[in-house]
């Protein structure tokens, strides 16, 4: 009796081990970071996204056999889908035009590289748009985390907000 109590107890562990698996990359998230570098003078934008989401995105738009790990025009042409649908906009100036700088696969991730010339001081407020896979999933989750002034601004663009106003000045910034 006690045996087949321990069987049916580890079966069932093992049933619920493989639902929560199955589930456990259910949200689809990704995150941006923004930073200004003093010594290139270039602002530098990193996507990361997990490499599941972007390879399902590009059985999707690209072609159903996509395979993003071992195709490298698959990952260009994810790395493009990305960085076309980033936009930084001074407010009162034209949009900056990043360049594609590349991108890599680390892990579960695949990370793309922008950059592009500005000065900070040019920056005060901006106008920033991320619709990165909204097109496929609108509850998709895009973070950007903007360090280009005194403080980390984040913003989320959740399906809902496609575009966001940030400062960044010091307005707004918490003491340590």
């Amino acid at each position: 009796m006690l045996h087949r109590l321990t069987r049916i107890v580890v079966g069932v562990l093992l049933a619920v081990g493989l639902v929560a698996s199955a589930q456990a990359h259910q949200q689809k998230a990704a995150v941006t970071s923004v930073t200004w570098n003093p010594r290139s003078g270039m602002i530098e934008i990193v996507h990361r996204f997990y490499l599941h989401d972007a390879e399902h995105a590009m059985q999707m738009l690209h072609s159903p056999g996509a395979n993003i790990v071992a195709d490298e025009d698959v990952q260009q042409a994810f790395a493009e889908y990305v960085a076309e649908r980033f936009t930084m906009t001074p407010v009162g100036a034209d949009s900056i035009a990043a360049r594609l700088v590349g991108f890599e696969l680390e892990r579960a991730y695949i990370f793309v590289y922008e950059e592009a010339p500005y000065t900070p001081d040019d920056l005060n407020q901006l106008s920033v748009g991320f619709s990165a896979l909204h097109d496929i999933w609108p509850d998709q989750s895009n973070l950007v985390n903007i360090e280009i002034g005194p403080c980390v601004k984040t913003v989320i663009f959740d399906g809902s907000v496609m575009t966001s106003e940030v400062n960044t000045t010091s307005e707004g910034c918490k003491s340590p």
